[in-house]
């Protein structure tokens, strides 16, 4: 497999140097509603149900499969709260924490969200049978031949050995989707029970 700078995945740019253009993308549209944060005749969940709906959706596209380090997510949480401070239009100068903003908002925060997510499409993943799981599997393989691979190398075959045996029983466990180490693949964690 050749090994590039940068490649398209999930309509953005992933670049060797982190910058993470799905922020760029979203605080463009973000302002382009500045009209909409401003109104005063909508109320505050309105406002955050646009938010949730045309800006989060954006920023976290594809972000239950991707790896990513801490200052990525340090870089989506400073986005988030800088979207909830113009949201509720306070300025830099009033000197409000971030804690008062995100009990005003009632958001959770972008950590919070993308686990979600990851539990979500793992849950799916154990519900899937066996066959469908091979073909999952076979097709990322085919994949990383034309593309850039959407997992990193292996998870689509660790995903399948790691959920193999739990399609009989998939809320007996706790379950969570995360990424071990940088790109190496995917872990199941907090499995009680599992040997």
């Amino acid at each position: 497999m050749e090994e590039v700078a940068e490649f398209t995945y999930l309509g953005s740019v992933q670049s060797t140097t982190g910058r993470c253009q799905r922020i760029d993308i979203a605080s463009t549209v973000m302002q382009s509603m500045n009209r909409v944060w401003r109104q005063s005749r909508l109320q505050l969940q309105t406002k955050l149900h646009f938010y949730q709906t045309c800006i989060l959706s954006i920023v976290l596209y594809g972000s239950e499969a991707r790896t990513l380090l801490q200052e990525d997510l340090r870089k989506l949480e400073a986005f988030h709260m800088r979207c909830q401070r113009m949201i509720l239009v306070i300025r830099w100068h009033d000197f409000i924490r971030n804690t008062e903003v995100a009990d005003t908002t009632n958001l959770p925060c972008i950590k919070n969200i993308i686990t979600r997510r990851r539990n979500s499409l793992f849950g799916h993943v154990v519900r899937l049978d066996d066959k469908k799981r091979q073909l999952i599997a076979h097709c990322h393989r085919s994949r990383q031949s034309k593309l850039a691979p959407a997992l990193p190398v292996g998870a689509g075959e660790q995903v399948a050995h790691a959920t193999r045996g739990f399609n009989k029983s998939p809320t007996a466990h706790l379950l969570a989707f995360a990424p071990s180490g940088c790109g190496s693949g995917f872990a199941v964690v907090g499995t009680p029970g599992l040997g």
